[in-house]
């Protein structure tokens, strides 16, 4: 299932710790079997990071919540989503909305593959690519190269750019990895 197939909900307590999700949510976030682990940090379940690579969800951003927080648009290990924080004391709503036509549904990608793209589309580094699927950068680096191989591009930032100009991801800050790769024509730089 793509994540453009859903919105995701989870209902925590005020620690952050989930009590519930919508359905088809544990499938969305790419949990085995497709089922939230219940009494989890929702910390631990979303994994969003923001285009630069900083953490979105922190240890107390669930005890710090107050009122609706909308974080924008952020990244995890299936692509990227709009993210709000609802706080409805005593508990919170963490909805994940697929951000606009960011589903990656190139036939020519693995799954995997199109996680990475997803993350190039949005400005990460190989080594914040790595951190955020748990994967080693060398693989990351091999992924970059298959995905280029695949969409027939000489870089990332064409890689990027074939995404957002195909209007499958809208990330603010996913064009500012592009000027550290694009230096005039095609040719394969730095993966």
């Amino acid at each position: 299932m793509s994540q453009a197939a859903s919105m995701v909900q989870l209902l925590t307590d005020g620690e952050g710790r989930v009590l519930a999700a919508s359905a088809g949510a544990g499938e969305a976030l790419g949990f085995p079997g497709g089922a939230v682990p219940v009494g989890r940090s929702c910390r631990d379940l979303v994994a969003a990071f923001a285009p630069g690579g900083q953490r979105v969800c922190t240890t107390d951003c669930a005890a710090n919540l107050s009122g609706v927080k909308e974080q924008g648009v952020v990244g995890n290990r299936k692509g990227a989503w709009n993210l709000t924080c609802n706080q409805l004391h005593p508990f919170n709503v963490i909805t994940l909305r697929p951000a606009p036509g960011a589903a990656l549904q190139d036939e020519a990608l693995t799954p995997r593959e199109q996680e990475v793209l997803a993350l190039i589309a949005i400005g990460y580094t190989n080594a914040q690519i790595a951190r955020q699927l748990g994967l080693c950068t060398s693989t990351v680096r091999t992924h970059v190269e298959h995905i280029l191989a695949r969409l027939q591009v000489p870089n990332r930032a064409a890689a990027a750019a074939r995404v957002l100009a195909a209007g499958r991801a809208a990330c603010p800050g996913s064009q500012a990895a592009a000027p550290r790769y694009a230096s005039g024509g095609p040719q394969r730089t730095r993966v």
